[in-house]
């Protein structure tokens, strides 16, 4: 559930109430702004305000995961702020275009690709063709 919206469009799901950490805002731009220059699409953990972690991340080709040690964990559910930003590399071409297009009208009928996998990659493949 959608229950705000921050700069550029920017949607905020939660799922339960908690402390959000006090460089989201600062994060948010700072990954908007790396999309408009051409970066690559990003994901970054933000555990909630109080929660000390270490975190790292390796560079894009070597297939590596990122990582975070949480030294003492919080009691109960570990919660926090996944932030995800689109790639600056794409282009918005015809494939790009047309595969947009097939999911919008998808969705008009109800239909998300995350509901059938197979579809969607189908769906990719007819586009790319």
């Amino acid at each position: 559930m959608v229950s705000g919206i921050r700069g550029a469009g920017v949607q905020r799901a939660t799922t339960a109430p908690f402390a959000e950490h006090v460089k989201v805002p600062a994060t948010t731009k700072a990954l908007a702004e790396l999309a408009m220059t051409g970066g690559a699409s990003s994901v970054v953990f933000l555990p909630e305000q109080g929660v000390a972690a270490q975190s790292w991340s390796f560079p894009y080709k070597t297939g590596l995961p990122k990582q975070m040690n949480v030294p003492q964990p919080p009691r109960g559910p570990l919660r926090g702020t996944v932030i995800v930003n689109v790639s600056g590399h794409t282009n918005g071409g015809v494939v790009d275009r047309a595969c947009a297009w097939a999911e919008q009208a998808h969705a008009a009928r109800g239909v998300k690709p995350g509901d059938d996998a197979r579809a969607f990659v189908a769906l990719r493949a007819a586009c790319e063709r």
